[in-house]
């Protein structure tokens, strides 16, 4: 009987956690993303700047509550992901760094892919 309440219990823990809201990656970015775009994309695309009226200094990292930063942050992944940015002539984030930023971007991307956040920000 013991058995069956232990796997009742288990079962019920990771069912919960399947359906569970995904949230924001927000210390992720603060650590790993945000100095690396300080170091490599914020000459370009801060407040004043704006290059291409792309401003990442306000680009909010939550793509989960704000349905224009998911599409922000769409089209950072898609410059990162083919090089367009930074230009050539600008200093350039090593693989592991391009790697870190793409690996956080497309994880909050993906978490905008279910089916409870469909129109929800």
């Amino acid at each position: 009987m013991k058995t069956s309440a232990g796997l009742f219990t288990l079962l019920l823990f990771v069912v919960s956690h399947a359906f569970a809201l995904p949230e924001a990656d927000l210390t992720g970015f603060r650590t790993s993303v945000l100095p690396l775009l300080d170091r490599y994309c914020m000459d370009c695309h801060d407040t004043d700047t704006k290059k291409g009226r792309f401003d990442l200094e306000n680009l909010a990292p939550d793509m989960l509550s704000d349905d224009d930063a998911l599409e922000r942050w769409r089209l950072v992944e898609e410059q990162l992901h083919f090089g367009d940015m930074p230009p050539e002539k600008k200093k350039q984030p090593s693989a592991v760094e391009r790697s870190r930023i793409l690996h956080w971007a497309r994880t909050e991307l993906f978490k905008t892919q279910r089916p409870d956040h469909l129109g929800s920000a």
